[in-house]
């Protein structure tokens, strides 16, 4: 398997207006509105380091409840080719 490129496509931005509703289901630990700094490898996308090797915190978040429950119950789920009907 080649190495990945180095160089990232640039990620997609979208701005979101003050008054949207975001949710969030997380751990305790964490405040509601607060970055995951953790070195820990728990999670997809924990962690990822930029380019001088320094941690890059994450934050996951919905922009209804049912994306941000279902975030975290498939969140450990392997991913497959099978498809799966959810309700």
């Amino acid at each position: 398997i080649p190495s990945p490129s180095r160089k990232l496509a640039e990620p997609t931005i979208k701005i979101v207006p003050k008054s949207s509703i975001l949710h969030r289901v997380h751990d305790h630990n964490f405040a509601g509105n607060s970055f995951n700094p953790t070195s820990e490898v728990y999670s997809r996308f924990s962690p990822i380091f930029n380019e001088k090797g320094n941690i890059v915190t994450i934050l996951y978040i919905a922009d209804t409840l049912n994306v941000g429950i279902y975030e975290s119950i498939l969140h450990d789920i392997t991913a497959s080719s099978n498809s799966v009907r959810l309700g």
